[in-house]
């Protein structure tokens, strides 16, 4: 596709045209920006939906009102359809406006809440346990899934954008998935043995198993 087949849009807290906000952000040069002023002034942005927890130095008006985040959410879709229905759009191409920590971070957080919640549940339906064990393996569970938070952190720390943080996130998990599986069913020597522990999910895997195993019932006498 040609540039004349792109159309641009957005949403912003302030009511600026496209053309005001580079000329105040002084990103590029004034004698740069005027050669499409008048394109720039004709995007003008739709009300954002703002939350200050994810932008604590903004402070603008042009702000949608909702009283809660879905109907803000709704707000959205409503503005993206009636732009793509105004505009004769085919392809709507959305572009995050999140920092690449706060995006990991929301990815771990919500990572390590469903991780934990699906690892309990599943523990619960399909293992018979005492309170006891119970309680050791929730703790594993509980305790892997922050180890893994805390590793998320630290790569959305280094990664030098989200592609890149996204792709490390990946790579460490199967890693973590992959050395304790591969221990337990192939049973490999000594010196790999050694090496598996350095991988904090093999720790955690043995001693689930553990108290698994241990809290199979024994086999009915014949």
């Amino acid at each position: 596709a040609s540039l004349d087949d792109i159309v641009f849009g957005a949403w912003d807290v302030y009511p600026a045209n496209a053309y005001e906000s580079a000329i105040n952000a002084e990103v590029l040069k004034e004698k740069d920006i005027n050669p499409v002023k008048d394109e720039l002034e004709a995007i003008k942005p739709l009300k954002a939906a703002f939350d200050h927890n994810y932008a604590k130095r903004l402070d603008g008006s042009n702000i949608m009102v909702g009283k809660t985040r879905w109907e803000m959410v709704e707000q959205l879709r409503e503005d993206i359809r009636n732009f793509k229905k105004e505009n004769g759009v085919d392809l709507i191409n959305r572009i995050l406006p999140m920092t690449r920590r706060q995006y990991i971070s929301q990815k771990i957080f919500v990572g390590f809440v469903c991780g934990s919640l699906s690892a309990v549940i599943t523990a619960c339906i399909c293992f018979r346990m005492d309170w006891k064990r119970m309680l050791l393996l929730l703790v594993l569970i509980l305790l892997s899934a922050a180890a893994s938070a805390l590793i998320g952190l630290l790569i959305g720390r280094v990664s030098d954008n989200i592609m890149t943080g996204v792709v490390l996130i990946k790579t460490v998990m199967l890693v973590f998935l992959a050395v304790p599986l591969v221990k337990y069913l192939m049973g490999l020597n000594k010196v790999f043995s050694v090496f598996s522990q350095l991988v904090p999910s093999t720790a955690a895997f043995e001693g689930m198993l553990g108290l698994v195993s241990k809290a199979a019932p024994a086999p009915a006498a014949s």
